[in-house]
């Protein structure tokens, strides 16, 4: 049975001490009459505090910020004693001092904060976090160090600060506060970020150095989106269009067009060695990698298209040594290249390397009646649900299967 517990807050400065003729404040915290104090690290002089009320004299903009702080201080501390309240039979003074103060002993890093979460979970890779993935975290991070810096005016919270408040303000912070000039966040964006947020802090619950779940009371809202795909007849024509005058235009073509074939991301497709291609046991030749992303392995046999596109990059004698099967190219030249490729061939719509990896979920597989689990097993995912949002189902599939059905009726 829990017992009944008195707390108490009062604020008071300590006479006995003296700098430059101020005093220093501090709080007393009263639980169950037992009683500590505790310094709060701020001074001020007698003629300007209140000692029947236990505040600052309102006579300027410095006073009421000092009266601002201890409300500040009076609401941590009542918040700290509640939830104590919640946890323990019996609650002291004591605790209730290391929990304003960050000392925890049921948790032993309660003083943890929000940046050096951040920081120490790039460092550790928990999840086995890519280099991608941790730019991404990065750029998480940059958001809440400015979040922390333009609304709440700190460098840094403790977790035991983050709570559904901090969340909600932070979404639109985000939004309306792009890292670079005139390329605002989208609704999805935000929510990645958010996203990442989130898994911060249950990675710190998880270690114990976050009681409660911030995110508890919070629902992500991703906006459902169309992911671009090329149709069969703009394949074709990217396919069938004649050799560009420019090299890199070529090469950029050919590495779209294989991954169009076998599904790879431009960094599985950068990481692909000779020895990741395979003779299996029914004759074909296959990739045998692991996707970098999420390292799990993927087999993929290859189309003839595929076959064509490695047989033109074989090297030949008087070229310049490589590892990989094929020429390294960077991303910024693979995403400008495409650009270039896409308005040449005539397809309207903004084509990426991800539109390969899309192309061959949907127009390449699925489209082809291949299972959506194969199509998933070939795609590298450990969920289903993630193959359903790369493979749209095409309008004529859709018209091809009621057809099927008004022959049945």
């Amino acid at each position: 049975m829990r017992t009944t517990n008195t707390f108490g807050v009062h604020f008071w400065l300590r006479k006995n001490q003296i700098q430059d003729g101020k005093h220093p404040l501090y709080v007393r915290i009263t639980v169950n009459k037992k009683r500590l104090e505790l310094a709060l690290k701020q001074y001020l002089s007698p003629k300007d505090w209140n000692a029947s009320k236990g505040e600052a004299k309102n006579k300027s903009p410095e006073l009421k910020e000092v009266n601002s702080y201890l409300m500040n201080v009076r609401a941590k501390l009542t918040a700290h004693y509640q939830d104590l309240q919640l946890d323990k039979e019996v609650v002291t003074a004591e605790m209730v001092k290391q929990r304003f103060l960050g000392i925890d002993p049921d948790t032993q890093s309660s003083n943890m904060t929000l940046i050096d979460l951040i920081d120490r979970h790039i460092k550790e890779k928990p999840e086995g976090l890519t280099e991608g993935t941790i730019k991404n975290y990065r750029a998480t991070k940059k958001y809440l160090e400015r979040y922390l810096k333009q609304v709440l005016r700190r460098n840094d919270i403790t977790l035991r600060e983050l709570n559904y408040d901090f969340i909600v303000r932070l979404e639109p912070f985000i939004k309306s506060t792009p890292l670079k000039a005139n390329d605002p966040c989208t609704i999805n964006g935000t929510m990645k970020h958010l996203e990442r947020l989130k898994k911060l802090t249950a990675w710190a619950k998880k270690q114990k150095w976050l009681r409660e779940d911030p995110f508890k009371s919070f629902q992500l809202r991703f906006k459902e989106t169309d992911i671009p795909h090329l149709k069969r007849h703009e394949l074709q024509r990217i396919e069938e269009q004649p050799d560009f005058p420019n090299k890199m235009l070529n090469m950029v073509r050919d590495l779209f067009l294989f991954s169009c074939y076998t599904g790879l991301g431009p960094k599985d497709l950068t990481s692909l060695k000779p020895a990741n291609i395979l003779l299996e046991d029914d004759g074909n030749l296959w990739i045998k990698t692991r996707r970098s992303k999420t390292n799990i392995s993927v087999d993929v046999p290859l189309l003839p298209q595929a076959l064509r596109i490695i047989k033109k990059y074989e090297l030949k004698e008087g070229d310049i040594p490589r590892q990989s099967l094929f020429p390294v190219v960077t991303n910024k030249d693979l995403n400008d290249s495409l650009k270039v490729i896409a308005a040449i061939c005539g397809v309207q719509q903004e084509v990426t390397f991800y539109t390969a990896r899309h192309t061959f979920a949907t127009t390449v597989t699925l489209k082809n009646k291949v299972p959506l689990e194969t199509v998933s097993k070939l795609m590298g995912h450990t969920k289903l649900a993630t193959t359903l949002k790369y493979a749209k189902i095409e309008k004529d599939n859709i018209g091809q299967a009621m057809e099927m059905v008004k022959e049945r009726l």
